[in-house]
């Protein structure tokens, strides 16, 4: 399952699997994409009730726990993994955002507000009980 958003500044797609994990088997998350020149990605976990609308949001959040940030340059193909404790509904949470730099090309830095400017992802997760 993978949702692709391509927006001015790149593409970004999440995708995660097994198709259906268990408590305690570990889970791939795979995210593929581009940004313009170069860029930030972020991947975040989420057990509350979705993704947030922004990294900043995101980092607000008590459900959510970060797996991973990344600089980028032009085009990526990044694998993560991690293993769920327990059963339930979570989601993994996919942010692109393009740097930006100052009038005299100083300071570049991610403008991580909202919304992400090159890429947003997220799949929704469900890991079923040990067997």
């Amino acid at each position: 399952m993978a949702l692709l958003v391509a927006v001015a500044g790149g593409n970004l797609a999440v995708t995660t699997g097994p198709v259906h994990p268990r408590v305690g088997h570990r889970i791939i998350v795979r995210s593929t994409g581009q940004v313009g020149d170069r860029g930030e990605l972020y991947l975040y976990r989420d057990t509350g009730s979705g993704c947030a609308a922004s990294v900043l949001d995101e980092r607000r959040r008590s459900t959510a726990r970060q797996l991973a940030t990344r600089p980028i340059v032009e085009s990526f193909d990044f694998e993560l993994y991690y293993t769920p404790r327990r059963a339930g509904r979570s989601w993994v949470c996919g942010y692109l955002y393009a740097l930006s730099c100052d009038a005299a090309g100083n300071n570049c830095g991610p403008a991580v507000g909202l919304p992400p400017d090159a890429g947003f992802s997220q799949v929704r997760v469900k890991v079923r009980p040990r067997r």
